[in-house]
């Protein structure tokens, strides 16, 4: 699987399209803009390794009040915040439930059988790209693999009748 990290100019310009859009206040309002600091981009793949789009994450605090979406190219597309009340973002996701490969790899791990080999997680999507998960590709002595995602402190295998849910 090839996961290819953002050029160095991909990166500093969404970056800086996410600190400007922040900072405008065309994301989020005024207590997230003043309290939000603006992570690296990290690459939303499918499973079979193609670049979809990028995510640049917004923290406050130990939490994630919310994300920047850009295209595979590196272009502006959308923005989504955490539903939280007032001032207070202790309603948002904990961080490191969305950023910390290690606690993602270790919710995946129950799921793992016996003779399963664990990649390392890799952001990507359940059906459709809106549907953002972490993917754990296991993978058995045969060759044979299947897919466990994690999201937030959900964890799941893609259903086998193509419904979501």
């Amino acid at each position: 699987m090839t996961q290819r990290a953002a050029p160095e100019e991909g990166t500093t310009r969404m970056l800086r399209t996410a600190r400007r859009l922040l900072a405008q206040g065309d994301a989020g309002d005024g207590p997230f803009q003043r309290q939000a600091s603006v992570g690296q981009p990290v690459p939303v793949v499918g499973t079979h390794g193609e670049l979809d789009s990028w995510l640049v994450p917004v923290t406050v605090g130990d939490r994630l009040g919310g994300y920047f979406r850009f295209t595979a190219a590196g272009d502006y597309s959308s923005f989504s915040a955490f539903p939280r009340r007032g001032e207070r973002f202790d309603d948002c996701p904990l961080a490191a439930d969305w950023l910390d490969a290690g606690r993602i790899a270790a919710r995946a791990e129950p799921l793992r059988r016996r003779d399963e080999t664990a990649s390392p997680p890799f952001l990507s999507y359940d059906r459709t790209p809106e549907r953002l998960a972490w993917a754990v590709r296991l993978t058995r002595p045969d060759g044979s693999a299947r897919i466990v995602y994690v999201a937030g402190n959900s964890v799941f295998t893609p259903r086998q009748d193509d419904s979501v849910g």
